[in-house]
């Protein structure tokens, strides 16, 4: 079954592109969506926080079963291309953050070149968000039809919080072959093993203190935590892709088709 996304995008900058954006999928129940435009929200002044900046941008938005299941997921099911001139522009008013945008879009383009190998570590992500990143497992490089990216599986937290099912979320990101597209894609996954929510409070002999951040306790706190997600990262690593809902080679191989033409 082919899901097309006829939805186009006329980009500013010269020559003036139509952007028309499609993915293939065998799986109507994972692959019911709609593409739409979102307007920018650009940076007012310098000192104003980078969060949900971004430019106009295409949308590929899952909107069936699949975003049902996860409607409590921290993050929306969808894949969004993003034009690398237009998302310098959006951050212009800090040359700052266009430093940090640029560093990081580098670290994604040689995540996602031939040289696949990971630094520290650390993966980036792009857009600036407010959420600290407590895992980096199932990491691989995927290719689609314009380019080429990677996946990781990874979970968002404001605070300390147990790994759970809503903050579970396969992330790619890549860049198309000619550099002026940066694609983002979250995709919300579960797994039986996991707890459903951020309510809960323990997991795998790990709980949570009732005051993380007292002062005479804080140091150990974060020691223990930071032991706990170890563990979890391991444990999530030797699953298997049709371990997780939906598989992670479903999710690859919908990615894979991505086609950006203009």
């Amino acid at each position: 079954m082919c899901i097309e996304t006829g939805t186009r995008l006329r980009q500013r900058q010269a020559p003036r592109a139509i952007l028309n954006v499609t993915i293939t999928c065998a799986d109507p129940t994972f692959c019911k969506t709609k593409t739409v435009e979102i307007p920018a929200r650009v940076l007012a002044t310098a000192f104003d926080k980078p969060d949900d900046i971004h430019p106009r941008h295409l949308s590929i938005q899952f909107i069936g079963e699949y975003k049902e299941q996860n409607r409590n997921s921290k993050f929306e099911p969808e894949i969004n291309i993003y034009s690398i001139p237009e998302f310098r522009e959006s951050l212009s008013k800090s040359t700052e953050y266009v430093k940090e945008f640029d560093r990081e879009l580098e670290k994604i383009k040689h995540l996602a070149s031939d040289q696949f190998s990971v630094a520290n570590g650390e993966l980036p992500f792009l857009p600036f968000i407010d959420a600290e990143k407590e895992l980096n497992v199932h990491l691989k490089r995927v290719s689609f039809k314009s380019g080429n990216g990677f996946f990781y599986l990874t979970q968002f937290n404001n605070e300390p919080s147990i790994i759970n099912n809503d903050g579970l979320v396969y992330v790619f990101q890549g860049v198309t072959n000619d550099n002026q597209y940066y694609i983002l894609a979250t995709f919300p996954v579960r797994t039986k093993i996991l707890p459903e929510g951020y309510d809960a409070s323990e997991f795998q002999g790990y709980k949570l203190p009732e005051f993380f951040y007292e002062r005479k306790k804080h140091k150990r706190n974060q020691v223990n935590y930071r032991n706990y997600v170890s563990k979890m990262g391991k444990l999530l690593e030797e699953l298997e892709s049709d371990q997780f809902s939906p598989s992670l080679s479903l999710i690859e191989e919908v990615q894979s088709s991505l086609e950006i033409n203009y």
